[in-house]
């Protein structure tokens, strides 16, 4: 059926009143500039990670260093956070050392979407000998694999790596994986990511976290980093038991709204939910690794830390950056 031209324009322009009328100039000028320059980025990305796969065949596959808060490890150069390390597209340098920050001998910590294993060897490496206890839960067994090959390359054979998606019930569920080198988009459900490239469903095992804690008998969890790409409310929601200790664990994780889309919820919801449980919720910047309290109406979008006023690290978790 033929559209005539002022339909057409009709709608396009109310898809850009929707996008654009509630923002302030400042923000829809934000807006515009990611939309002119994200295929650009996308561009650029591909011809790095043709370089990427260009050094790993002149180099044999020579390990990656990395450096964060004074602890050095490896990674293999296989995977999207190799790439991104390599690249320096996306190293999350502010999230890991906040994480090595709160962390102290003898801590338990999980490490949900752990994916190749950035914070587990970054934690692994900075715990060894301390008698603590490292938990890595992915749930896809091609990068599960390349998390094990990490363990080994780092010699932190003690990391408990478990092959399981953390939900909100026990059972089977469906993640969606994507194409080589995006596997951090990995979902459980269709991503909404604007940079997915999804190439298949593979069924597998979920579990709550109350559950594998009692199953497992952990007797405490002291810090937790939870990226599971949209997932976290489902997380929390297996985790009510644990999250309403008193000594419930402090917790860095993504409250995305591109991310929790494909779920069907708004990542305030998320907030509501561990508010509930007792916590406060602060947010860390990503470029200065500051940790702040929320702004007012501030409530979503950003990397979120959540903290009990009873966790002995609480003092410690707002941080201005500097020495």
């Amino acid at each position: 059926m033929r559209i005539e031209a002022p339909v057409f324009v009709g709608a396009r322009l109310a898809e850009w009143h929707r996008s654009y009328a509630s923002l302030t100039f400042s923000e829809s000028l934000i807006k515009l500039r990611h939309r002119v320059t994200r295929p650009a980025f996308y561009l650029y990305r591909s011809g790095l990670a043709i370089a990427f796969q260009v050094r790993n065949v002149l180099t044999g596959s020579a390990k990656i260093p990395v450096w964060a808060a004074g602890v050095s490890f490896c990674l293999m150069p296989e995977g999207g956070t190799a790439f991104d390390v390599w690249s320096g597209l996306r190293f999350e340098t502010s999230e890991v050392e906040f994480i090595l920050r709160i962390l102290r001998p003898g801590a338990t910590f999980f490490d949900i979407g752990a994916n190749a294993g950035l914070f587990t060897m970054a934690a692994g490496r900075k715990l060894l000998g301390t008698g603590s206890a490292i938990y890595a839960f992915e749930p896809c067994a091609n990068t599960f694999a390349i998390l094990k090959r990490n363990e080994h390359l780092n010699q932190l054979d003690g990391i408990q790596a478990v092959c399981l998606a953390l939900s909100e019930k026990t059972g089977l569920a469906n993640l969606y994986v994507n194409a080589k080198l995006k596997d951090g988009l990995n979902s459980l459900e269709d991503p909404s990511h604007t940079d997915a490239e999804v190439v298949g469903r593979v069924p597998v095992e979920t579990v709550t976290l109350d559950n594998f804690i009692e199953q497992n008998c952990v007797p405490r969890v002291d810090v937790m980093k939870v990226d599971v790409e949209g997932a976290e409310l489902r997380v929390f929601r297996g985790a009510r038991k644990l999250l309403s200790r008193d000594d419930a664990p402090a917790i860095l994780y993504e409250g995305y709204s591109w991310c929790t889309a494909g779920f069907h919820y708004h990542p305030v919801e998320t907030m509501w939910f561990l508010e509930g449980c007792g916590y406060e919720l602060f947010v860390l910047e990503h470029g200065s690794g500051r940790v702040r309290r929320r702004k007012a109406g501030e409530s979503f979008d950003a990397m979120m830390v959540a903290v009990k006023p009873t966790h002995p690290r609480y003092a410690e978790v707002l941080w201005e950056g500097g020495a």
